[in-house]
């Protein structure tokens, strides 16, 4: 095995690949931080530190473009002495989509910059206000998953608060009768799983694919007991050669410690798992006594989070 170290925005990460997929790639720092290397498992079909080219993110993205004007922006953004600089960031954004966030801006890529990263907590907050600000929540949220590094994301935020909140904005926007993007997060779910270099996410892209994704009665079954068998994984402290398990997870309630990181990679918040728990309820699919069992198992767990003191 080889030790991979690199800085990923707030912190060194080290952990342990094979050594015949190790390869040394020059990146672009992130948050200020001077990175002049990081380590890339050469398998996978993207590079760990770029989700900016997951095609089904840009879509969901531009969906919300189409349903936003820069005229919009100076009432959806932060009201305070930067707001013409946030202005003229999300513009950029409203023009350009993607490519405008990959672009330098302020000696780092646009999407890494205070004018943008600054206005995501209150584009969620203040979502419910009004169908533009519903839009522009789902804007940001896709900004956060572009944002995504495999390790942190644009202001700490985490790959399932970004989708938890992209689904609750988008079934009040289907609830407007607006064409929100939820056609698209089928194919967000297959994407993501096969990016996803960390099981603790891809057990959290299996679930959203689980919640979103149209599934036949057998395929529903076979993510489930898949589900299941990730839930036992991250159970084991080490394997069958007595090897420490990197993806251990201490606490035992049914797969929410695991997939459900708080802002910079600590514990979720209750409001995190209570959202989660709800959609779990409305979406999952119940056609089979295994799906159904799966369901109990995930809404029982969301419900004894708000039991611990």
């Amino acid at each position: 095995m080889g030790v991979a170290s690199y800085v990923s925005r707030s912190r060194v990460i080290r952990e342990e690949w094979p050594a015949s997929i190790i390869r040394v790639v020059p990146f672009r720092g992130h948050g200020g931080i001077a990175c002049k290397f990081a380590v890339q498992p050469s398998e996978y079909p993207l590079g760990m530190l770029d989700f900016t080219e997951i095609e089904s993110i840009r879509a969901v993205l531009n969906r919300a473009r189409e349903h936003l004007r820069p005229a919009d922006l100076c009432n959806l953004v932060m009201s305070d002495p930067g707001g013409a600089g946030y202005v003229a960031a999300f513009s950029a954004v409203l023009r350009e989509g993607s490519d405008a966030l990959c672009d330098g801006y302020e000696g780092r890529r646009l999407i890494d910059s205070f004018d943008i990263g600054e206005n995501l907590l209150l584009s969620h907050h203040d979502s419910a206000r009004s169908t533009s600000h519903r839009w522009f929540s789902v804007l940001t949220s896709s900004i956060e998953l572009l944002g995504w590094d495999g390790y942190d994301g644009v202001r700490g935020f985490q790959p399932a608060q970004s989708l938890c909140q992209l689904w609750v904005d988008s079934r009040a926007l289907v609830d407007q009768g607006q064409d929100a993007p939820v056609d698209l997060f089928p194919s967000l779910a297959t994407e993501l799983q096969t990016v996803f270099t960390n099981p603790h996410h891809q057990a959290l892209a299996l679930l959203w694919e689980l919640l979103v994704s149209p599934l036949d009665a057998t395929t529903v079954e076979a993510k489930c007991l898949q589900l299941q068998q990730y839930h036992e994984d991250f159970q084991a402290w080490d394997d069958e050669k007595g090897n420490v398990n990197p993806w251990f997870v201490r606490r035992a309630d049914f797969v929410w410690s695991a997939i459900l990181q708080g802002s910079y990679g600590g514990t979720p918040s209750r409001r995190d798992v209570r959202l989660w728990g709800e959609l779990v309820k409305t979406s999952f699919p119940s056609a089979s006594p295994l799906a159904k069992a799966t369901r109990q198992k995930l809404v029982h767990a969301a419900a004894a989070w708000h039991k611990v003191k």
